[in-house]
């Protein structure tokens, strides 16, 4: 886990930055105040996006912007997303959660192939 910190002197605003991986995602996560640029590389499986994308938004994210990259059985998403409400959220709590997600993805999926 790697936890970095850095001022941007034109909005006063702290760039957090966090990495947790497991063997089943490995998730990077930017924050600079209610925007955060969240990155998943993980195996792919049926149903893992649209349960990713309720997951966020049930923690109160907007998904402003998503990319999905596929390369054979890996596949790469990257979210930039607005906090919403008065949610405080740091960039190892963003981490935290998405690996939460999928773990409860993985242990409810039928699909081993």
């Amino acid at each position: 886990m790697i936890k970095l910190k850095m001022m941007d002197f034109e909005t006063g605003l702290q760039e957090e930055s966090a990495e947790n991986k497991s063997c089943l995602a490995d998730v990077e996560v930017k924050l600079l105040g209610f925007d955060a640029m969240i990155k998943i590389l993980s195996r792919r499986r049926p149903g893992q996006l649209i349960k990713t994308i309720a997951a966020l938004e049930d923690l109160q994210f907007n998904i402003l912007h998503t990319n999905i990259t596929t390369i054979e059985q890996t596949v790469l998403y990257s979210f930039n997303v607005k906090v919403a409400g008065e949610s405080r959220f740091t960039a190892e709590d963003i981490a935290s959660s998405v690996q939460q997600i999928f773990s409860f993805i993985h242990a409810n999926s039928s699909y081993d192939a």
